[in-house]
């Protein structure tokens, strides 16, 4: 009788600080920049409760910038690079920018965009990624419950920066299909 081998799988995780990147006043708008020039821009009443009822006071935003150049990429990434395009095709993905975001209110509740409001990602280039990098990209959000990246959007390069509008949060990327 032969021995059969087990088979492993391994999983390496690399968890990110939550950090919170700025605070903006919902009812006069404003901008989040971190370290890398990465932003996020909201919209004057851009944010209202879960429930979509209105918002006032202050946007406490979470916002985490992942390195698509780094080595340890994979580890800090949701999921993986594979998402579903426009049409519903799985495709294969190559990143050039990813943002985590998450908006709370003054007491911790999550919020979320308000009703026909968008905000501005700017996603910064790594240099080593910018020859290459398209004028024009699709952005990509994570949708946690799935496990899956979902194409909705696209993003213009202007000079070292990705920007694109999102009308909802969750991890965003600029990916190029390959």
């Amino acid at each position: 009788m032969a021995v059969q081998p087990f088979n492993y799988n391994y999983t390496v995780i690399q968890m990110l600080t939550r950090f919170e990147a700025g605070v903006i006043d919902n009812s006069t708008g404003g901008v989040v920049t971190l370290e890398n020039g990465s932003q996020l821009t909201l919209p004057a009443d851009g944010v209202a409760n879960r429930d979509g009822s209105p918002y006032s006071g202050a946007v406490h935003v979470k916002m985490n910038s992942i390195d698509p150049a780094s080595l340890d990429l994979f580890e800090q990434m949701p999921g993986n690079l594979s998402g579903f395009g426009l049409e519903g095709e799985l495709a294969a993905m190559a990143s050039y920018g990813m943002l985590m975001v998450e908006l709370e209110s003054e007491n911790g509740t999550l919020l979320q965009m308000a009703e026909g409001k968008e905000a501005e990602l700017q996603f910064a280039v790594p240099d080593k990624l910018l020859a290459d990098a398209p004028s024009q990209i699709p952005l990509w959000y994570f949708d946690e419950e799935e496990g899956y990246w979902y194409e909705e959007g696209s993003a213009v390069l202007q000079f070292d920066k990705y920007i694109g509008k999102v009308s909802h949060f969750s991890t965003w990327n600029c990916d190029r299909k390959v």
